[in-house]
């Protein structure tokens, strides 16, 4: 009778998540529900078995704790790919922006420090969501991120210098 009331019970759950509109809820709903639902079959799997030694207690505890741990990275990998969606919308909108700005210094300066702004947001963001980056990589990327602000430094001046010269025509 237990198992028939936890496959009906898992079936509403199932059926209940369907419902969910919002994808990063419904998906981490499903990775939570997934998990739950394993570690429960782990523990009931162990409950079942009367000669349980202790070397299988700790076989479980591991895979539990893997269990764990791959949930946060899945819950983790969610949420990167949620904020990546809503900046690149943003992105999307900051374009349409920009492209209804008139022709000029204005728009050629608002468009090079969102150029730089946006190059350096990639680089950190690299820093922030890859997880198998060494040391040295790490490093290069900071080494970017700093020439790149060196850069934008250089050419603003080089668009004020520019500018000046233009109005002084």
């Amino acid at each position: 009778m237990k198992e028939r009331e936890l496959q009906y019970t898992r079936q509403a759950e199932d059926a209940e998540t369907k419902l969910i509109t919002n994808e990063y809820a419904r998906r981490r709903k499903e990775l939570k529900t997934a998990y739950d639902r394993e570690v429960a079959d782990i523990q009931k799997a162990l409950g079942n078995e009367a000669d349980v030694t202790e070397e299988t207690w700790n076989q479980a505890n591991r895979r539990l704790k893997a269990l764990r741990e791959q949930l946060n990275r899945d819950l983790q990998d969610l949420t990167w790919q949620r904020m990546k969606t809503e900046r690149d919308a943003e992105r999307e909108t900051e374009d349409m922006r920009y492209e209804l700005m008139e022709e000029g210094f204005e728009k050629r300066r608002a468009l090079t420090v969102l150029e730089y702004e946006r190059e350096i947001e990639d680089l950190k963001w690299r820093l922030t969501t890859e997880r198998d980056i060494t040391t040295k990589e790490r490093e290069e990327i900071n080494a970017q991120i700093l020439l790149l602000q060196q850069k934008h430094a250089r050419d603003m001046a080089d668009l004020a210098a520019e500018e000046e010269i233009q109005q002084a025509s």
